[in-house]
């Protein structure tokens, strides 16, 4: 995957993910936006300055999260 397909998927995924106001400096979104705006303002889009490996990985195991996967297929009984 090339940095400007990665860098177009992860905008896509923070955008279905919402930043909790209520949960300030606790937020996974808002920790997320903060790495990846920072490693992606460094790096810009070139493959040689960023870890298109590690980001990629970050992504795939991000998105099932953000797709909200985990809790349709275990779903909690209610009490």
């Amino acid at each position: 995957m090339s940095s400007e397909e990665l860098f177009k998927r992860f905008v896509m995924l923070l955008k279905m993910w919402p930043v909790d106001a209520t949960k300030q400096g606790r937020c996974l979104g808002e920790y997320v936006r903060k790495l990846f705006n920072g490693s992606f303002k460094n790096a810009g889009l070139s493959e040689t300055n960023m870890d298109v490996k590690y980001w990629s990985k970050v992504y795939a195991d991000l998105k099932p999260i953000a797709n909200n996967e985990y809790a349709m297929k275990y779903p909690r009984e209610k009490a």
